[in-house]
């Protein structure tokens, strides 16, 4: 199809701007959407459950405080506490400033002025399709701090960082979205966000991970009032069950890590990881499906499976919460999962071996999840030809498993260019370079180049093989702590990244024929990125010493452009 618009030359040239514009607000609700019954009406559902409450750990005690049976009782406050002992966290203390929730203040005018806009911004003439959903993604470990608090138990994200890239306490502190949810969810719907995508910590809601283990009543009511300071701000909530935090007891007394996908053990392969996880995920859902529209079951998952076991397991996992959202649950929502997307290109196009090398990148990267819950396929050759001890899906269990899901997620914060190199199969945890069936996929941008230029940077194109889905992106500024705060709230670069890839995504809708839902911007203030703050990411800048948050021109910018492309704007 051929796009007149762009042919002509849709383009936006700057006006100086003489008054100020100020953004416009999330309206607020006239009408409460419900998907699913409520708690009261489905707790049956559920095996019998009991409530109760912990305290809160600091390092050098024993049990805090002494207000129970402790000893003798396996879920008791001594126990939860030798949990946190067993941790071992380094440089380690409870709190950053907050200990009780902080009630949100309005956003002055002042913070909500449009910068100057760009010049010789092109304006993609399209509009996104009705019902096109746009929000901000965060995660629970990464944002809440607070994670011995109010009877958290650990988790992997800070466990396995053990002190990250920056010393001192405040790594486990996050930006306290934990008390500080409510000024945060004020600020998105100030600025004009319509969905918050936010995790919940599987561990908060049951500390001793089990079923058949007490629920944790604080994280219960803390979570709820989440959701629905959310709804009354305005925006809409998507949840995603778990986020690169599964609880540590998953991890904690394995010896044998038999590495050969992802990052880090996830703990996936577990043998007790999916009764553990069903439970953990028909409870939650049960509490608040009547007012979540959208579920992600996973984040990225095969960056830490790491076997075949873990594989397997997290694709049943899926397939059985989603058969029981919808067939017992009754859900009127949608269920999906989230993977990242590395969309990898070849070097040469015209060079069949460099096209062989990307379609296996990425069929090996999004195909092996998605393939079998989309497609009902079996996995890919290249990951059965590569992983030890990856068994075939059955025909029985294709049928269970294929069609179960609602939605996909791809996440991209970039793009890989694959060549073909010689080597056997090591994949690296940083996937920089990934050997298979003799095929090393070049990903290290320093080393691939073409006619002399380093290639690879910002690739973000990609196809939608499997599913309706939605794309989640961002864009890292390292270097910004060096700067002011007027620098660093002028983050020119992550604006056009943003742009960029919101006018792809609208060329693959018209021009391509992709059924993409959605767009999402990681994340919501520079956050906690696997042990260090300096990933920068975020559409908010935030002081380290009073958690103060500032926007950026890239938040303006995201819903500026999305707004200014919705139907009948």
């Amino acid at each position: 199809m051929v796009n007149l618009n762009r042919l002509l030359g849709c383009v936006v040239w700057p006006v100086a701007i003489t008054t100020a514009h100020y953004a416009e607000s999330a309206p607020k609700p006239t009408a409460t959407s419900t998907y699913g019954r409520p708690y009261s009406e489905v707790s049956s559902l559920l095996p019998p459950l009991r409530t109760t409450t912990w305290g809160s750990f600091e390092p050098g005690t024993t049990a805090t405080p002494s207000k129970r049976a402790d000893d003798n009782d396996p879920f008791g406050e001594a126990q939860w506490t030798s949990s946190w002992l067993a941790a071992d966290l380094l440089n380690y203390t409870t709190v950053g400033i907050y200990t009780t929730t902080v009630a949100a203040t309005p956003v002055p005018s002042s913070e909500l002025v449009f910068p100057p806009a760009l010049p010789f911004a092109e304006k993609d003439c399209y509009n996104f399709p009705e019902g096109f959903m746009f929000g901000i993604a965060t995660s629970a470990s990464q944002q809440e701090g607070a994670i011995a608090l109010e009877g958290r138990t650990p988790t992997i994200s800070e466990t396995i960082m053990k002190g990250g890239g920056v010393s001192g306490a405040t790594n486990y502190v996050a930006n306290e979205h934990y008390y500080l949810y409510k000024q945060d969810i004020e600020r998105m719907a100030a600025i004009g966000a319509e969905y918050f995508s936010f995790s919940i910590s599987w561990a908060r809601i049951l500390p001793f991970i089990f079923p058949d283990t007490p629920v944790n009543q604080e994280a219960v009511d803390h979570y709820d009032d989440v959701i629905n300071t959310v709804l009354n701000a305005g925006l809409k909530p998507m949840v995603t069950l778990i986020h690169f935090d599964t609880p540590y007891a998953f991890v904690r007394d394995s010896v044998d890590l038999d590495f050969q996908i992802g990052g880090w053990r996830g703990g996936y392969d577990n043998v007790t990881f999916p009764d553990a996880y069903l439970h953990y995920a028909k409870l939650v859902m049960s509490l608040y499906g009547d007012r979540v529209s959208h579920w992600i079951t996973f984040n990225e998952p095969m960056a830490h499976t790491n076997n075949a076991e873990g594989v397997r397991n997290v694709i049943t996992c899926h397939a059985d919460i989603w058969h029981w959202y919808h067939e017992t649950y009754e859900g009127k929502g949608m269920v999906g999962m989230k993977q990242f997307d590395y969309f990898s290109a070849p070097l040469d196009p015209s060079n069949a071996s460099h096209v062989q090398t990307a379609n296996d990148f990425n069929d090996f990267w999004t195909g092996t999840i998605y393939r079998p819950l989309c497609l009902g396929e079996d996995y890919p050759s290249i990951y059965k030809t590569s992983i030890a001890n990856a068994t075939a899906f059955t025909e029985e269990e294709l049928s269970y498993i294929g069609g179960s899901i609602d939605f996909i997620g791809l996440d991209m914060y970039g793009g890989t260019i694959a060549l073909p190199q010689p080597g056997n199969f090591t994949p690296s945890p940083s996937l920089k370079c990934i050997s298979m069936s003799g095929t090393c996929f070049g990903v290290d941008l320093v080393d691939v180049t073409n006619a002399g230029w380093t290639v690879g940077f910002g690739n973000t194109s990609g196809g939608n093989t499997y599913s309706t889905g939605f794309f989640q992106f961002g864009f890292s500024n390292p270097g910004d702590s060096e700067k002011d705060l007027d620098d660093a709230r002028l983050d020119v670069a992550s604006s056009l990244f943003i742009t960029n890839v919101l006018t792809e995504l609208l060329e693959s809708i018209w021009e391509d024929g992709c059924n993409i839902i959605g767009a999402f911007v990681w994340t919501l203030t520079d956050d906690w990125e696997f042990g260090t703050y300096e990933g920068r990411y975020g559409l908010q800048t935030v002081n380290r010493t009073t958690q103060e948050r500032s926007y950026k021109r890239s938040f303006f910018d995201y819903v500026d452009f999305v707004k200014s492309r919705l139907p009948n704007h």
